[in-house]
């Protein structure tokens, strides 16, 4: 069962997020980050901003935290080192939706699930750290193998990459999923995307039932 996050500071420049847009159950956050969860970091060196786009791993506890790698050879992981402000960006479904679909009046918009999360990130460069990242990583994606591959890393493999872990500080979440649309408007928009062999837009269909209570 879901319940709300305590956690909401406010960052100075937060998302931009229209109250009906505000998601703040954290375990529809959680749902969309682990089934999205090939994220984007970003860090500010000498005021120019940097992006790697990597998996993560989510570790439920008090504080929220997550963990990833980034090869040794990507020089953002120095960023990080030095400051520890991080970004991460988590993107859900996504699609067009047309002013065709609407029973009222409309203007062509966009639907889509997206998590913002700032915390601090501390470099992790021990090799039991690394290898239990690598682990993690490997059994969240071979969970459904047949024949699970299992990584064999020796110590000289795992010092070309850098962990890291962030404690997370703050959350923002915007599920724009036609909330500020009637009844009969949002239901139009379902059963033009039910339609659709996208997987992204089928799974776009299951958050505006569950935001609608719509069975």
């Amino acid at each position: 069962m879901g319940h709300n996050l305590s956690l909401q500071k406010q960052t100075d420049i937060p998302m931009y997020i229209p109250k009906h847009f505000n998601e703040t159950d954290l375990q529809k956050i959680l749902n969309l980050i682990r089934q999205h969860a090939f994220g984007t970091l970003i860090t500010s060196h000498n005021n120019i901003p940097m992006a790697s786009h990597i998996p993560f791993l989510i570790e439920e506890t008090q504080p929220f935290k997550l963990r990833g790698h980034l090869a040794y050879a990507n020089e953002q992981w120095k960023h990080i080192q030095d400051d520890g402000s991080v970004m991460l960006i988590f993107q859900g479904p996504h699609t067009y939706i047309s002013p065709r679909w609407y029973k009222n009046a409309g203007v062509p918009t966009w639907n889509y699930a997206m998590v913002h999360i700032y915390g601090k990130a501390n470099i992790l460069k021990a090799p039991d750290k690394l290898q239990n990242i690598v682990n993690g990583l490997t059994n969240e994606y071979e969970k459904y193998a047949e024949s699970p591959w299992q990584p064999e890393y020796p110590e000289k493999m795992l010092s070309a990459i850098v962990g890291f872990e962030i404690e997370v500080e703050d959350i923002q979440a915007k599920f724009k999923l036609s909330q500020n649309k009637s009844m009969e408007d949002i239901q139009g928009v379902i059963e033009h995307l039910v339609l659709s062999d996208k997987e992204s837009d089928i799974e776009l269909v299951q958050l505006m039932r569950h935001q609608a209570k719509i069975r």
